[in-house]
């Protein structure tokens, strides 16, 4: 699951995309596992995010 996640959430680089990824996190209940795993794969989508504002990118 965690590459299916990672390949999923950082096949993405907008703010769009990050918006909905934390909408999905506030709307559904997950468990605890794959909590850990979706923000792990979050975590990367943000900092490119981040680095793409920062850079005009």
């Amino acid at each position: 699951m965690p590459a299916w996640l990672d390949g999923f959430v950082n096949g993405h680089s907008s703010a769009a995309a990050l918006q909905i990824v934390d909408e999905f996190r506030a709307a559904t209940k997950l468990s605890a596992d794959i909590e850990r795993k979706l923000l792990q794969s979050r975590d990367g989508l943000s900092r490119t995010v981040r680095i793409r504002a920062a850079f005009g990118g």
